[in-house]
């Protein structure tokens, strides 16, 4: 969760609108929740994209790139055809 000078000014506004400050602390925190999610997919795709990378340039450098690509090509059919 946030907790920060913006956090703060946001909770006062909150409070100031009406809101006591239980429910100004779980509006907070149900807006950092909604922020959370996309930040860990982002997290993971990028982990997974470094991943692919790190082996790609391996591949490069150790000249079997088109075995390395023939293997993914084949583990991607292998998770396609067990989502269907």
């Amino acid at each position: 969760m946030s907790v920060n000078i913006l956090t703060y000014m946001l909770a006062a506004s909150l409070i100031q609108g009406g809101m006591n400050w239980k429910q100004a602390v779980f509006t907070i925190f149900i807006g950092n929740m909604i922020v959370l999610g996309p930040m860990l997919l982002t997290w993971h795709n990028l982990h997974y994209y470094q991943a692919l990378m790190l082996g790609l340039r391996a591949a490069i450098v150790q000249r079997r790139f088109s075995a390395h690509a023939a293997s993914l090509r084949a583990a991607w059919r292998n998770v396609e055809k067990n989502d269907r």
